[in-house]
């Protein structure tokens, strides 16, 4: 698909879950071979592990703010665990090559690749996402005709992303009623992402506006979220930093993207 058609609107696709274990992996990281959907139920027990570590960690039954949202312990588990990140790294680079890559029209052969994906836990009702009203002031909300009850509008732009990204959601858990995306740019209409294990979601975070809901069911929902630049939109002049890792947006070891050539 031309990157024209992939940033006017959003798209689902299917893959094999089986070839790509991502729930494996953090069941090994959070010590539990529960279901990823049951996490909340290893709180306590992950909490008390993080302690004896002296590792600092946020409540994730507490209300999330834009500071907290990728501080749980589950979070902290997560980027910390050696080895088996090393491990889910080498995995997530594989299916973006494998699975999201051959998406893009076939005269894109290189591409920007997020470094490492960002990893949502949402557990029963709570948001997840926090607000952010220094760069998303509640009038926006009213302005996007956003309903009572959601956390965290913003599209990528407002947080310097390059406009050449494209946003990919890969679920590892059942997803229903928890995220929310604008239809288009500028709509100010939106449409929960519903998903699961095998399918991902794509759509232009870049200029589309999304936030989250309080998950109300009694599931923890997991998922991770990258983005991809074509090299033919990819500009090295717009390197802000990411707000939520430092990290320039730029390709290298210490930058935001890698850089990716497709193989099919």
């Amino acid at each position: 698909m031309q990157w024209e058609q992939l940033s006017t609107s959003f798209h689902y696709f299917d893959y094999d879950a089986a070839a790509y274990p991502f729930e494996s992996l953090i069941q090994k990281m959070m010590t539990t071979n529960e279901p990823l959907d049951r996490l909340h139920e290893s709180v306590t027990r992950l909490q008390e592990q993080l302690k004896a570590q002296d590792i600092k960690f946020d409540d994730p039954s507490q209300k999330n703010t834009f500071s907290t949202d990728q501080s749980s312990c589950f979070h902290r588990l997560f980027y910390n665990s050696g080895h088996l990140f090393e491990e889910f790294t080498r995995l997530y680079h594989k299916f973006v090559r494998e699975c999201v890559l051959p998406i893009f029209d076939s005269s894109e052969t290189h591409f920007a690749i997020q470094n490492t994906p960002t990893i949502r836990f949402q557990t029963p009702k709570i948001s997840a996402l926090g607000d952010n009203f220094d760069i998303v002031p509640k009038q926006t909300y009213i302005d996007k005709k956003v309903p009572e009850g959601c956390f965290g509008l913003h599209n990528d732009s407002l947080y310097k992303h390059p406009s050449g990204e494209i946003n990919f959601i890969v679920s590892l858990t059942e997803m229903h009623d928890t995220l929310f995306v604008e239809t288009g740019i500028n709509t100010n209409e939106y449409l929960p992402v519903k998903s699961f294990p095998g399918r991902f979601f794509q759509f232009y975070g870049n200029k589309m506006f999304h936030f989250n809901k309080i998950n109300q069911s009694d599931q923890t929902r997991v998922s991770i979220d990258f983005r991809v630049i074509p090299m033919s939109k990819y500009q090295e002049s717009e390197s802000g930093k990411s707000m939520t890792s430092a990290r320039s947006f730029k390709i290298g070891k210490d930058g935001y993207y890698t850089l990716m050539e497709r193989t099919s």
